[in-house]
């Protein structure tokens, strides 16, 4: 998957990108709806030369 392309997806989405790698070599994307409840969802991954190689992502609920 090219990176550029999995990015824009990403931002017309309204997910908030951190493009900086981590020490670990991973850059994601999170984005938080909800009021009460709040939905969160990251999505991580590695590119190399401007292709992903590794993907994954992680939901879950924020409650007070």
């Amino acid at each position: 998957m090219d990176e550029a392309s999995l990015v824009g997806n990403l931002r017309r989405q309204g997910f908030r990108l951190q493009l900086d790698p981590s020490p670990d070599g991973c850059v994601s994307a999170t984005i938080t709806r909800g009021m009460v409840f709040r939905h969160l969802w990251t999505i991580r991954w590695r590119a190399k030369v401007g292709r992903v190689e590794e993907i994954w992502g992680v939901y879950g609920v924020i409650a007070p």
